[in-house]
């Protein structure tokens, strides 16, 4: 056989193929450098996800005290659980005990004859970012926590160089205190960033350095200055809680839950007795007005003062929620639950804020939640016992509330399967609103 007419295509063959090693080479280097590149990326990813988790926790803390913990007090309990969600046995005292918790790396890199990276990195120096916030109590808006107001509808929007937001306004000094919502943010930032690290007021870790990065062909950024191989990559979180009208309200300890009577015994009953105004008459007071009622054996509430009736109380074994609707005769009395109305078994003392719930009637035999209120109560002894309750401003309840009730947004969301509009201006409408925090950003 002749082999002389498979001599040419053998040569075309041994130049394809170093064609093809050439192209895999190229390849297989821009692979690497995208492959640096994302693992760095992914660690910053990790370390911002961190930093967001703490933070959501943090903004929720900080809103929930505004009204029973003094300002101090409440940005502690913030910064606290920031500090809490990178601590590995969760008491801060001492050393963890525990794997290493923290806000991302902590990984020191060495310079070698002016190449960033090129010194390397010693495994023992390796640590972890466990941020420190502070409190911030002049209100700086560039401060770790910030109370402010803040205004929904405006989309996903940045933060600017000196941290204003489009959509957050910081309350001015003295008026923090009643400030409707909460910021809380973390940075990991270059130390030469003038508001990041003043004490009292802001807080910084230091930047996530490159670690597989240094491989890529990266260049500073001309005329800035900035070398991310030298300085890092920044990483910022923030997160801010809003107030609402409290969806769902539980029952808590005497002095802090809803208005519960006593069993005759001096025991508070498992199944409390909750009151609810309606819902016209509870508008009709002035903020510091106080509503003076009686309890009468059948469960109706009736104004000390006219006889008038202005409301049932509800059996709330755990929870009320807007939108549950009773029947007027399926309401309990507190005779059917042997529970007592006798004067001597009133709770008489201090007045201390509750949870009032507000009701109204649909036009037949139903009634409904509508919302819940702030108010003081107190009883008073005598030939039937008497609560007075005295509206309050709107107010924060610091715990057993929610905004978040599946079904009671079904009935107020327009369109819903339960929608009744009339149900969402009222709930919105309510004065005295009790609040509670719900995350916003």
């Amino acid at each position: 056989m002749n082999t002389a007419r498979f001599k040419p295509h053998t040569r075309r063959s041994q130049k394809q193929r170093g064609t093809v090693l050439v192209q895999v080479a190229l390849f297989l280097t821009v692979w690497a450098a995208l492959a640096a590149l994302s693992v760095d990326l992914a660690r910053v990813r990790g370390a911002r996800e961190a930093m967001q988790n703490a933070l959501d926790h943090a903004a929720l803390e900080g809103l929930r005290g505004r009204d029973s913990l003094g300002e101090q007090d409440r940005r502690g309990a913030a910064a606290r659980a920031i500090r809490l969600a990178f601590d590995a046995d969760l008491v801060e005292a001492g050393p963890d005990v525990g794997p290493p918790l923290g806000a991302g790396a902590v990984v020191p890199v060495g310079e070698l004859a002016g190449v960033p990276g090129a010194g390397g990195i010693e495994p023992e120096t390796i640590a972890f970012w466990q941020p420190v916030p502070e409190l911030n109590l002049p209100n700086a808006g560039f401060g770790d926590l910030v109370a402010g107001s803040f205004q929904s509808g405006l989309g996903s929007l940045p933060e600017a160089t000196d941290y204003s937001r489009a959509d957050f306004t910081p309350a001015v000094l003295g008026t923090a205190d009643q400030a409707p919502a909460f910021l809380a943010r973390l940075r990991r930032t270059r130390p030469d960033q003038p508001l990041d690290r003043l004490p009292a007021i802001s807080s910084a870790g230091p930047t996530l350095s490159l670690l597989f990065g240094f491989g890529a062909l990266l260049q500073p950024t001309p005329g800035s200055g900035f070398d991310v191989k030298r300085d890092g990559i920044t990483v910022r979180a923030t997160a801010i809680a809003n107030s609402t009208n409290a969806l769902a309200a539980a029952l808590g300890p005497p002095g802090q839950g809803l208005l519960q009577v006593s069993t005759g015994d001096g025991a508070l009953p498992q199944n409390a007795l909750v009151p609810a105004i309606d819902f016209p008459r509870w508008q009709g007071l002035a903020t510091g007005e106080t509503l003076s009622f009686v309890l009468n054996d059948d469960g109706t509430l009736a104004d000390s003062v006219s006889g008038d009736l202005i409301g049932r109380v509800w059996l709330a074994a755990g929870a009320l929620a807007v939108a549950q609707a009773s029947a007027i005769d399926e309401l309990p009395s507190p005779a059917s639950l042997g529970l007592s109305t006798d004067p001597s078994d009133a709770p008489v003392g201090a007045a201390s804020p509750r949870a009032i719930a507000i009701q109204r009637a649909d036009g037949s035999n139903q009634v409904e939640i509508v919302g819940f209120a702030a108010a003081q109560v107190e009883a008073q002894a005598g030939a039937q016992p008497v609560w007075n309750l005295i509206k309050l401003p709107p107010s924060l309840a610091p715990d057993r509330v929610s905004a978040h009730v599946p079904a009671a947004w079904l009935a107020l969301e327009p369109g819903g399967p339960l929608a009744r509009p009339d149900l969402a201006a009222d709930h919105t409408s309510l004065t005295g609103a009790l609040l509670a925090p719900v995350l916003a950003r």
